[in-house]
Parts: structure tokens; C-alpha cells; sequence
């Protein structure tokens, strides 16, 4: 199915990054049970890290929107959406009866 955002933007190009940026991740910090909260603070310490990114590329007196800045700032972005995934995930990984997090 084409749509108009399967037709301007690779969307199999972000899936792979955000599946390569998933497997980074387990391999780096191994399973990753936090609870819903804990995912909501790494989350917004990775949006903090994009803003930061964004600011040095368009916003700073010496801002400029290099190769390697915008590049910066696409790898916080995916590792930001890993990180909402798995806070997704932490939702779904409650168990209600006890309120404690369970492996999948």
C-alpha cells in the first residue's frame, strides 16, 4: 500500500535503523526490565540530547547544519524512538494483578 509518506520518505530505511538501534542496545545493556516511569526519564533525556543536537545545527550564533551534526541529531532520533518503543513495551509488560514488570 503507497501512501504519501511510503512515497517521499524511506520508511523500510527508519525500521531498520530503529531494529539495528534495538539490537545495539540489548547487546550494550543486556534485558532492560525498567518499569514505565524509568523509560519516560531515559526517554526525555534522549529527546534533551536531540534538542541539543538541533540547537548546535540551527539555533546557537555558530550554528551550522553540517553533514555531521544532522547525522548526530538523526542517530538521537532513532535512539529516541528505541527508547519509546521499549517504554511501550514496559506497558504492555505489566502485570496487572501484581503491578510488576514480567519478561516477554
Amino acid at each position: 500500500m503507497s501512501s504519501p509518506v511510503t512515497k517521499r520518505y524511506n520508511v523500510s530505511a527508519v525500521r531498520d535503523a530503529l531494529i539495528q538501534e534495538l539490537v545495539r542496545q540489548d547487546f550494550k545493556w543486556g534485558s532492560q526490565l525498567h518499569n514505565p516511569a524509568d523509560w519516560y526519564l531515559i526517554t526525555a533525556e534522549e529527546f534533551g540530547e536531540i534538542a541539543s543536537d538541533l540547537n548546535k545545527a540551527f539555533v546557537q550564533p555558530d550554528a551550522n547544519p553540517n553533514e555531521e551534526r544532522l547525522m548526530k541529531a538523526k542517530t538521537e532520533i532513532i535512539q529516541t524512538i528505541a527508547c519509546l518503543c521499549r517504554l511501550l513495551w514496559s506497558l504492555e509488560d505489566i502485570e496487572h494483578e501484581e503491578g510488576k514488570v514480567v519478561p516477554r
